[in-house]
């Protein structure tokens, strides 16, 4: 019965269609058309401090960072606006 219940979360899990989609350095880089590398340049400590208006992003385990898409487009929109 447990896994009848967990089903349905894992289904809605995979259908991310939402604004609240998390993306990977990967997509960042793709949606802002840039090297990965450069998205893990702007995500350092140094980086972020340096920045007035830093990359939103978080951690998993330390080690895999990942993007709220909203999150980066909202980004996006603040240094366009700043221009």
């Amino acid at each position: 019965m447990a896994t009848q219940s967990a089903a349905p979360r894992l289904s809605a899990l995979s259908t991310n269609t939402e604004p609240d989609e998390i993306w990977t350095v990967e997509q960042v880089a793709a949606y802002l058309k840039i090297k990965p590398s450069a998205v893990y340049l702007m995500t350092r400590e140094r980086g972020q401090t340096r920045c007035k208006i830093p990359l939103p992003c978080f951690k998993i385990h330390s080690k895999a960072l990942r993007f709220r898409k909203s999150q980066v487009i909202d980004w996006v929109k603040q240094l366009a606006a700043r221009v």
